[in-house]
């Protein structure tokens, strides 16, 4: 079907002859269509943008469309060859001059090559010389002169505005000042968010309606930098307000930009907004799915929507229960499963699969933070059903599965309220331990992890119970019958010999109770406990004591 598209496309463009010179939108819709043609099929798209290149050929502003196409697969040959050919057909186009500034820039920040960067001044200059009404030329020499001196910077551009008043660079201050307050001692919080301050009222004094998407999107970074250094919630909250108003005028000013509705999400969720951030996670979604170049974002995209979709409160207020918590899982899966193909897709650029790993791993451990959420606010059951469900969806579960449902009754147990809910949820371990142990009955290393855990668990009441008889017996005998024992399985044993030792001396069977006692007196760490009861059951059976001490040999 992609192919049909692209060939569609060229007929379209050849059928037409030539694009408008003041069609922005369809060199926009054309630039991202040839971008992903590029990417799928390399041979093709250059023939295709040759012929797009040849019936434009008088249009600057698809030339660079044709150009930005291959910037945005990395291919910087032919981004300078159409950057150049728009330049030839109008010598004072700024955005060329930027594009192949932004072409150096990027060469600069992956090879560290100074010549990169210097290049890429120079250009910027030159789009600032041609045009000086074109903002983005501003912006980016801002960039990257304020990575050597954002103060002196700074300064600079704070003449010039008021030198020349006619030029659009409130922007690109305020983005200056915000880097000089990322750039302030970290000792220092007071004195960085009086300054990022600074960058954010500049901000204000332009106006949202005077801002470009690019300067917008620096706004809501400023706004969430604000977020981060303030301590009071009233204060995060306020500016999370604000981020919500200025991302909100971005989105519906360019809605098939992702970056806004992607802090707008953020932005909700931190103000206990739910519905409102699952209703702009799943458009983030619909965004992803439809424009495939947008991979910078697909990590934030996949984190903030398991986020949202796993958020107690949500779930709660919008009734999707089980059913909800099944479709996030499904997600964050399916977006981890994403991130590793991609990761090894070697048809997509070096740059693209690093993004794919992004991916992978901000996901990856995104179910076990959730859990653990549910965990800290006593929602049990709802993490169990989490560990249920992933282990369902496997054909062969892994002892691993078995654990992570084992942890979350764990947590149960420790954090009961009183001793009911302590014993109640004791038993539930039991029993998950019995169903472990007949899974694994044939694997003795995955039984020697599962008896030490489950023993160590069950086995904190009192041995006269004898609740954990059965596991410190089956553990017990596993470590005496591991012949390639080491100081770690020795623990186990004589945790394990302590517990039967007080079980049989509690019970009065004082021969058992003493066999388990001299594998007590086997280990410095445990010989006076050993050597005590020892000593107790021999005054009981003093002949028998003589006679088990002269036979006994170490385990």
């Amino acid at each position: 079907m992609k192919f049909f598209k692209h060939i569609i496309l060229s007929v379209f463009v050849l059928g037409a002859f030539a694009v408008p010179a003041n069609a922005q939108t369809d060199v926009k819709a054309l630039t991202g269509a040839l971008a992903e043609t590029i990417r799928e099929y390399a041979n093709y798209a250059d023939t295709l943008a040759y012929r797009i290149a040849f019936a434009n050929r008088k249009n600057p502003t698809v030339l660079l469309g044709i150009a930005e196409a291959y910037n945005m697969n990395q291919d910087f040959d032919k981004t300078k060859k159409y950057a150049m050919q728009a330049l030839e057909v109008q010598p004072d186009f700024a955005p060329s001059y930027v594009l192949l500034g932004r072409h150096c820039q990027y060469k600069f920040e992956h090879y560290g090559d100074s010549a990169y960067r210097d290049t890429a001044i120079i250009y910027y200059k030159k789009a600032m010389e041609v045009n000086p009404l074109y903002p983005d030329s501003y912006d980016y020499y801002a960039i990257m002169k304020g990575t050597e001196d954002p103060e002196g910077v700074l300064r600079q551009f704070l003449q010039l505005r008021d030198q020349r008043p006619d030029l659009n660079i409130g922007g690109t201050i305020a983005a200056l000042q915000v880097n000089v307050a990322r750039k302030a001692p970290d000792d220092t919080l007071g004195i960085k968010m009086g300054l990022l301050k600074r960058g954010i009222t500049t901000y204000e004094e332009q106006g949202n309606e005077n801002l470009t998407l690019d300067e917008l999107n620096q706004y809501c970074s400023a706004l969430d930098l604000a977020v981060d250094w303030s301590k009071e919630a009233d204060v995060k909250n306020f500016y999370r307000e604000k981020i919500v108003n200025v991302a909100s005028f971005a989105h519906e000013k360019e809605v098939t930009d992702p970056r806004f509705l992607s802090v707008l999400l953020a932005a909700n969720y931190g103000l206990e907004r739910y519905q409102d951030a699952i209703k702009n996670a799943n458009e983030l979604f619909q965004s992803a799915d439809t424009a495939k170049l947008h991979y910078r974002y697909m990590p934030y995209d996949y984190r903030y929507k398991a986020l949202s979709m796993f958020s107690l409160e949500s779930i709660d207020s919008l009734s999707t229960g089980n059913v909800g918590l099944d479709a996030a899982v499904d997600e964050i899966e399916k977006g981890t499963e994403t991130g590793l193909a991609l990761s090894e897709d070697m048809s997509i650029t070096m740059q693209q699969r690093e993004l794919a790993v992004a991916q992978y791993n901000a996901m990856s451990g995104d179910v076990t933070k959730i859990v653990n959420a549910l965990i800290a606010k006593g929602k049990y059951d709802q993490a169990l059903h989490i560990r249920e469900y992933q282990k369902s969806k496997k054909s062969e579960p892994t002892f691993n599965d078995w654990l992570y449902l084992i942890n979350v009754l764990q947590a149960k147990y420790e954090n009961a309220a009183d001793a009911t809910e302590k014993s109640l949820a004791q038993r539930e371990l039991i029993d998950m331990y019995t169903k472990v142990e007949q899974e694994f009955s044939t694997d003795p290393q995955v039984c020697r992890i599962y008896y030490n855990h489950a023993a160590t668990v069950v086995g904190e009441s009192h041995p006269k119970d004898g609740i954990g008889l059965a596991l410190y017996t089956k553990l017990f005998n596993l470590e005496a019958s591991n012949q390639s024992r080491d100081s770690y399985d020795d623990q186990f044993l004589a945790i394990a010999a302590q517990y039967l030792s007080m079980h049989a001396f509690y019970n009065n069977d004082y021969e058992t109770a003493m066999k388990y006692a001299l594998v007590l007196m086997d280990y410095d760490m445990t010989y006076s406990v050993g050597d005590q009861i020892f000593n107790a059951c021999s005054k009981a059976k003093p002949k028998t004591a003589a006679r088990m001490r002269a036979e006994h040999r170490p385990v």
